[in-house]
């Protein structure tokens, strides 16, 4: 009799927590109909009202999100230039004006095509030598959130370039580039689809060139062929340091950049800064004001194809001063871009800029093409 209340007791035992646990168990139903079982047996739990979602939408809702929620939960937790679902494809044309902490690289090579260089003495031009002139450049920047509304940057950047003919070689040398940059980003509005901040960048370069025709000029000016061996050896001389040329260049520059998405695959970027800056002529006593602006349209092929393709098409133009003794007085540049769009915290692609510089010192013009592979990796 014992043995059997005992056996009664653990049955009752039993059946209590079944009774319990039973609202968590049909999620764990199986077999055909297991899905309409869960939505009954919810159905018990269901709360009314606004907003409400049942056991079964939200299974329902994770099958059709798939790999979104790694994407949702990419977005979330990293700080990424996206409005409206619309991630931004990044471009040198107008720089992001989000809040994100990144690190980017370019790296790129181009011509200068058909330059025509004056060479002058000091009375006036005797020749004009035309050819292409080559370059390559290389960059990195690193932007760091410091709150939600203000980011920090801080920038690295060189170019070398040289004539690709006898001519060019002659007339521009060698030349070499570096520069150092710091900049800050502050929000200034922000909605859904439309994001304003202003910024402001300081810019030091420094360029480093060897100029063998400037040097063979200036000897044959000063020296001459008349004088004797050794006088003309001295002379030579005291006229090398014609044949390393340098300068310096500073500007600080003020100004709002933004971004608009109506829609998850088109985006819109603008850029409008005003600054004044230091001229590369040691000589020249006054600076240069300077005026940038440029707009860029991106699309992405990823948010209505399955293909993670993007396209840029942008345009900038820069506006110099008319102070002092400026090479250029405008500069003007048209971008395509091709990007990988697959990862949301990586970027990838290529772009090529078509450029063009207006001179001062005569009616001229100077055309330019690069190739840029960009990188960019948000934290």
């Amino acid at each position: 009799m014992f043995a059997l209340c005992r056996l009664l007791a653990g049955l009752v035992l039993a059946v209590s927590f079944l009774a319990v646990a039973a609202p968590a168990l049909p999620a764990q139903a199986t077999g055909p109909g297991a899905e309409d079982r869960q939505a009954e047996a919810a159905g018990s739990r269901r709360v009314d009202g606004p907003g409400s979602t049942t056991s079964a939408d939200t299974s329902e809702s994770t099958r059709k999100d798939g790999d979104a929620s790694t994407d949702q939960e990419i977005v979330q937790n990293r700080r990424l230039p996206v409005l409206r679902g619309h991630r931004f494809i990044p471009t040198s044309t107008v720089p992001d004006p989000f809040i994100t902490t990144f690190l980017r690289s370019n790296t790129g090579f181009g011509l200068l095509l058909d330059a025509n260089i004056p060479v002058l003495t000091e009375a006036d031009t005797v020749a004009v030598l035309q050819g292409n002139i080559a370059f390559a450049v290389l960059g990195f920047e690193y932007q760091q959130t410091i709150v939600d509304f203000l980011a920090l940057r801080i920038g690295f950047g060189g170019a070398v370039r040289t004539g690709t003919n006898g001519e060019t070689l002659i007339a521009e040398g060698l030349s070499a580039s570096y520069s150092f940059a710091v900049g800050v980003t502050g929000r200034v509005f922000h909605t859904e689809s439309f994001l304003l901040s202003a910024v402001a960048d300081f810019t030091s370069n420094k360029i480093i060139g060897v100029d063998p025709f400037g040097f063979a000029r200036r000897v044959a000016e000063e020296c001459g062929a008349s004088l004797p061996d050794e006088e003309l050896a001295d002379c030579i001389l005291d006229t090398e340091e014609d044949l390393l040329v340098s300068g310096r260049s500073n500007a600080f520059t003020l100004g709002g950049r933004g971004a608009w998405s109506p829609v998850e695959w088109f985006g819109l970027r603008g850029r409008a800064e005003f600054g004044v800056g230091d001229q590369f002529d040691p000589e020249a006593d006054l600076g240069t004001t300077i005026l940038d602006l440029g707009a860029v349209a991106d699309i992405d092929l990823l948010e209505v194809t399955p293909v993670p393709i993007g396209f840029l098409l942008g345009f900038d133009a820069q506006l110099f001063g008319s102070r002092g003794a400026d090479v250029a007085e405008s500069a003007t540049r048209f971008n395509l871009g091709l990007f990988y769009t697959g990862r949301q915290e990586f970027s990838v692609g290529v772009e090529t800029l078509w450029g063009r510089v207006n001179l001062t010192q005569s009616e001229d013009t100077v055309d330019s093409i690069t190739f840029n592979l960009r990188l960019r990796y948000f934290f």
